[in-house]
């Protein structure tokens, strides 16, 4: 889905041209690559979806696999957002409101 969304992003930048997608996701590559497989309907419905806009609007696609530690630049931009599902209450705000009104209880 990131690969869709950066694409769409930049349509107007990328329109008719040869993109290489680095990836640490071999999955990822492998389904660009292939354009498609076989174990995941999500996945394969994702990736015709990107292969037909890519059909439309690119001269090619294709992906190379990048290690997790080599992809460290891409790594950080994308945790530069705050996630909805990853707020955290500070430790010190925690043990006031614990002291405050007691220990909560997880069921």
């Amino acid at each position: 889905r990131a690969v869709t969304l950066a694409l769409h992003n930049f349509a107007h930048m990328i329109q008719g041209q040869n993109i290489l997608i680095l990836t640490d996701n071999i999955m990822t590559k492998a389904h660009i690559n292939r354009q498609g497989g076989t174990h995941s309907i999500t996945l394969m419905q994702e990736t015709d979806r990107l292969c037909q806009w890519s059909e439309k609007n690119l001269s090619s696609i294709r992906a190379e696999h990048i290690s997790g530690a080599d992809n460290t630049q891409a790594d950080w931009l994308s945790r530069t957002t705050i996630d909805q599902g990853e707020w955290k209450l500070h430790s010190q705000v925690f043990r006031d409101l614990s002291q405050k009104f007691g220990t909560p209880k997880i069921d």
